[in-house]
């Protein structure tokens, strides 16, 4: 059997799948064949970059069944999707042949078409999921991946009949979502209700709009974030793909842009007894939330477009003691010269979950600084702190932390039985997102019981890396990984790992960050970017002797004085001198970062006891 071109997968998916449609005549594993194949043609990240991708690509430059790329995060799922499958169709002769609708919306052979409306094997099912563009995304990243894009040529390779195809189809829906009439009588929806299935049945009230103008409906996208520039797709998967909610994937797959869909409902010759259940954001029309029919699915490691997808991570071992010690200056710098500062923050950038055993979760290194002055926070360190990490990581969120957010704010996902979705919350975020939560802002007030909840619910996250979504009747835990700096003036209000209490050497803010962004030069922030990403997924390793040498020094300090080494601090330890050998490109810890990570734990614990901590500002939280 002979494979589909590279250039055939580009152009013309759909030929290439009907085409190995007919070769394994329909059997039942041959979708399972279709996804071999994508794989085996596009398992580098030459070949994976052609791919036009969404959103950097604007829909308006696509055509209805061109081959796509989406890197997204899945936001929410929906019940599995009927289909009609199979179907009969008479050529010229008057034979009958087996076409599917296997990745499609629309029947190709509505007209001549003939159905064996007695057989169920006609239909099959799909998942359906939301995917949206990933929350929290910086702007450098968006930039780098539109560069790529640009750089390739597959914003702009599309031919002049492609062109012209997806203008008339872009102007013959935003016709037919105005006349609410649908004019392409020749296609019959594959998943229409009234045909079995339980597809979208848009209620023709919708406005369509231009992609640039499609923007203002992201309120409607049901996101975790207000982002003008997010997009969504209504995303199905038909090999049993693993896909969980808030899973980080990249999809490959034939994207549905088709006009008709977003007309009225079709006009059918039979009682339509099917209800779409699913929530009101995958009702919009294709021009707002494309139909995403996936060929294959990656869960990313990592979503750092400096970094291959396919190909394995490059080597950065024998650069990354030099380039850990640049970063560890500049944020040395950037917090006004404290020593430890640099140390600190590098380990709650490179921290990740490595192991969940009940209730003990470890590997992520949540940060308190605190010790912000007024004069500091008035001076804009806080912001400033941000947006310097902001340049130097894939994706950051700064939540405010005041009385209002608390109270107001959709920070934990709450499941809405009358729409029949997840309605999204703020701790709906990709896996390595940095949040920094700014207590700096806090004023004197009262929480009422949302604002208690969502306070509960962020220190859970912190605690735990877990967030308890809402599902009205009961709660849901869902596992986060999240890395998580508190900027507080007292200790924070939250749990975290450890608590720096900052000393700076000078209080010019202005001065510190200015000198801080003249060393940023675009190659010293494309190293720091990758290095940050590299030793966050970098691999570790305890060997036995290392292990029975941390046993010896745990019971040698107990020895020493019991309230210095207890359990809960050890993990901490372990936790510390992990992070400390990844960022320095070890593998294995060895005596001498363990040795480090102790006087690194042991400074911080001092400042904390040598402080005399004004009396709070704050009462404690009370209901209105």
């Amino acid at each position: 059997m002979a494979s589909p071109s590279l250039k055939q997968w580009l152009s013309q998916p759909l030929v290439a799948i009907d085409g190995l449609y007919d070769v394994l005549q329909g059997q039942p594993e041959w979708t399972a064949k279709v996804r071999e194949e994508i794989k085996k043609t596009f398992n580098s990240d030459s070949h994976l970059e052609q791919v036009p991708s969404i959103p950097e690509t604007p829909l308006h430059l696509l055509y209805d069944g061109q081959l796509v790329r989406f890197r997204c995060q899945v936001q929410d799922q929906y019940e599995p999707e009927y289909f009609i499958g199979k179907y009969k169709v008479k050529d010229k002769t008057g034979a009958l042949k087996d076409c599917t609708s296997f990745y499609r919306e629309t029947l190709k052979h509505a007209v001549e078409a003939e159905f064996d409306l007695a057989s169920s094997h006609n239909l099959a099912q799909r998942n359906v999921c939301y995917c949206i563009s990933l929350p929290g995304q910086n702007d450098w990243v968006s930039q780098t991946l539109l560069e790529q894009q640009r750089a390739l040529g597959t914003t702009t390779a599309l031919d002049s009949s492609h062109r012209s195809s997806s203008k008339r189809a872009f102007n013959d829906q935003v016709d037919s979502m105005e006349t609410e009439v649908c004019e392409d009588t020749k296609k019959v929806r594959a998943t229409d209700p009234c045909n079995g299935g339980n597809a979208s049945s848009n209620d023709g009230n919708t406005s369509s709009s231009s992609p640039a103008a499609g923007s203002s409906a992201s309120a409607g996208y049901n996101l975790p974030l207000p982002d003008a520039a997010a997009i969504a797709c209504l995303v199905k998967f038909y090999c049993d793909e693993e896909v969980n909610i808030n899973d980080v994937v990249e999809v490959l797959g034939v994207v549905c842009l088709d006009p008709s869909l977003s007309a009225a409902n079709l006009d059918c010759d039979v009682d339509c007894t099917m209800e779409d259940t699913r929530g009101p954001a995958a009702k919009l029309p294709p021009s707002l939330v494309p139909r995403l029919h996936c060929l294959d699915v990656r869960v990313l490691q990592h979503a750092n477009p400096l970094l291959p997808v396919v190909a394995p991570l490059p080597d950065w071992c024998v650069d990354a003691p030099d380039t850990r010690e640049l970063l560890r200056c500049l944020l040395e710098e950037a917090c006004l010269g404290d020593p430890l500062a640099g140390d600190f923050l590098i380990s709650c950038l490179v921290g990740s979950v490595y192991v969940r055993l009940d209730m003990n979760i470890h590997g992520q290194f949540p940060l308190n600084i605190s010790g912000i002055t007024p004069e500091l926070t008035s001076a804009g360190f806080p912001a400033r702190l941000y947006s310097l990490l902001q340049r130097l990581t894939s994706h950051s969120v700064l939540l405010p932390l005041t009385i209002h957010n608390l109270n107001t704010m959709p920070i934990v996902p709450k499941k809405d039985y009358s729409n029949n979705e997840l309605r999204s919350g703020l701790l709906q975020l990709p896996r390595h997102t940095l949040l920094t939560i700014d207590e700096t802002v806090m004023q004197a007030g009262q929480l009422d019981a949302i604002g208690l909840k969502n306070l509960e619910q962020i220190g859970n996250v912190i605690k735990n890396q877990q967030c308890k979504y809402d599902f009205q009747f009961h709660d849901i835990e869902m596992n986060t990984n999240i890395n998580i700096l508190v900027l507080s003036q007292g200790k924070s209000l939250l749990p975290s790992e450890r608590e720096l209490v900052l000393r700076p050497k000078h209080s010019d803010v202005e001065k510190a960050f200015n000198s801080v962004e003249s060393k940023l030069s675009p190659l010293v922030l494309e190293q720091l970017r990758k290095y940050i990403s590299l030793a966050r997924l970098a691999d570790y390793r305890m060997s036995a002797h290392i292990q029975e040498f941390l046993q010896d020094e745990f019971v040698k300090t107990r020895e020493r004085n019991k309230d210095a080494m207890t359990p809960e601090r050890f993990h901490s330890l372990q936790v510390l001198s992990r992070l400390l050998s990844k960022s320095c490109g070890e593998a294995e810890l060895t005596p001498t970062i363990w040795h480090s990570a102790t006087v690194l734990d042991t400074q911080l614990t001092e400042r904390v006891s040598a402080l005399k901590r004004p009396a709070s500002r704050f009462s404690t939280p009370t209901l209105r």
